[in-house]
């Protein structure tokens, strides 16, 4: 792929990003992955962690996802991720064919043999045989632990960073590294698009220290919220799913969902979803009402590529509706 394609897909998502510059935290399913996606000033972060072997609820497929914002920026970000390892396995090459092909004398390979008994004994009495075979018990803090450690890391690996001044979505800001500490102050000087200088220390470590705070926020919260009596509002998918479901305009249908291999029903005269055992139902005071589902008789089944327009948007907004109710759950302490 030309440079040119690559500038134009980096152009194509510093567009998006100005255009969607806060995204709530999307859970998706891409392959054996489970991707967390959020978009904060502009800037997004990425989390990619192991497929869960079992859940109570469901995760939408990326592919569930089409036509949204979120997909469109997971999928620009893993085509210059892949571009990137691209370029750089074949610098490695490069490299690698004008290196000596003669083996040092002083390289030894020793066949493999057990640990010593002292780390048998120690692995056992803490329980810690299992480590890289065992799930994490943990979620989201065991992730939280992991970004303080890559954070950590990065600090110790340079502690002295000259300053970097990086363009956000709500301001510009400088960014450097002194004596092992993160300085992030606001600037007025001419700043840097955030895809120009994402591969830099400096950015790295201001992303994955807004990664820290935002993932503490979500299990922490914060003593000011506690205090706020007012009841909760709707979030953005559950508005976008109660609009989305007032405005369809279709009779009785259902759809077959291949990846989670349910069949879900839609009635747009009764305004409500019937997906597995889980009933969504738009009420007068336009909120949604969570009930007990059946599967129903007399609906007409389509495919989802039939599909009208106003179809799809419910559908699409129904499954992220489903993953932000699925990280509310998997957060709760």
């Amino acid at each position: 792929m030309s440079e040119d394609i690559e500038q134009r897909l980096k152009s194509e998502l510093q567009t998006l990003l100005e255009e969607n510059p806060e995204l709530e935290p999307t859970q998706l399913i891409d392959g054996d992955n489970l991707i967390i996606l959020a978009v904060e000033n502009g800037i997004p972060r990425l989390t990619e962690r192991p497929r869960p072997e079992s859940s109570s609820y469901d995760i939408p497929c990326v592919t569930d996802l089409h036509g949204t914002p979120i997909y469109r920026i997971y999928n620009l970000l893993q085509t210059l991720k892949f571009l990137d390892e691209e370029r750089n396995q074949t610098d490695a090459a490069d490299i690698l064919a004008r290196t000596s092909e003669e083996a040092g004398t002083e390289i030894r390979i020793d066949p493999p043999c057990m640990p010593p008994m002292p780390e048998i004994i120690t692995s056992i009495v803490s329980g810690n045989t299992d480590l890289q075979n065992k799930p994490s018990q943990h979620g989201m803090y065991r992730n939280l632990e992991s970004l303080h450690h890559r954070f950590r890391e990065l600090l110790k690996a340079q502690p002295n960073l000259e300053p970097l001044r990086l363009s956000t979505a709500k301001k510009n800001v400088e960014i450097s590294v002194v004596d092992g500490d993160l300085r992030v102050q606001p600037t007025g000087e001419p700043c840097q698009p955030y895809l120009d200088v994402r591969d830099t220390p400096q950015v790295r470590l201001y992303t994955l220290d807004r990664s820290v705070r935002g993932l503490e926020r979500k299990l922490y919260g914060h003593v000011s919220e506690i205090k706020v009596g007012k009841s909760s509002g709707k979030s953005k998918a559950e508005e976008k799913l109660v609009c989305s479901l007032a405005q369809v305009d279709c009779g009785n249908v259902s759809i077959l969902i291949r990846r989670s291999r349910k069949t879900l029903f839609l009635s747009g005269s009764a305004k409500h979803i019937i997906y597995g055992d889980l009933k969504i139902v738009l009420t007068e005071e336009g909120t949604l009402r969570q009930e007990d589902g059946s599967e129903p008789v007399g609906y007409a089944t389509m495919e989802y590529g039939a599909l009208p327009p106003n179809v799809k948007q419910v559908l699409n907004a129904l499954f992220a509706y489903l993953s932000t109710r699925s990280s509310k759950q998997a957060e709760a302490p």
